[in-house]
């Protein structure tokens, strides 16, 4: 995939992330922490197997989506930067009931 789709592509999938955390917090009533917590596979245990978006941890950064090449074995930045420091993944969050792509 050319690094210009990595970049394109992010900013959609980071809206759609975003949109699907809040609902999973106003339907739940709790901190996406609680609901995801047990979610998150340490890098050291596996990564994954698929070319895609994921949630990532980066010690003393935080948490951000980026782009993940299996073939490559590097993660990306929305600028399709190689960015390096995470701990722990996981697959994004599907959509709230009901909601679309597109």
């Amino acid at each position: 995939m050319p690094d210009f789709w990595i970049g394109a592509l992010f900013g959609a999938f980071i809206t759609l992330v975003t949109l699907s955390l809040i609902a999973i917090c106003i339907d739940k009533r709790e901190k996406p922490a609680e609901s995801l917590h047990n979610a998150w596979i340490s890098v050291k245990d596996r990564l994954p197997e698929k070319l895609g978006f994921y949630l990532v941890f980066r010690d003393c950064d935080g948490i951000y989506i980026e782009f993940f090449s299996p073939a490559k074995g590097f993660w990306y930045d929305e600028d399709a930067d190689i960015i390096g420091g995470q701990t722990h993944w996981m697959p994004l969050p599907e959509p709230p009931e009901g909601g679309t792509l597109g």
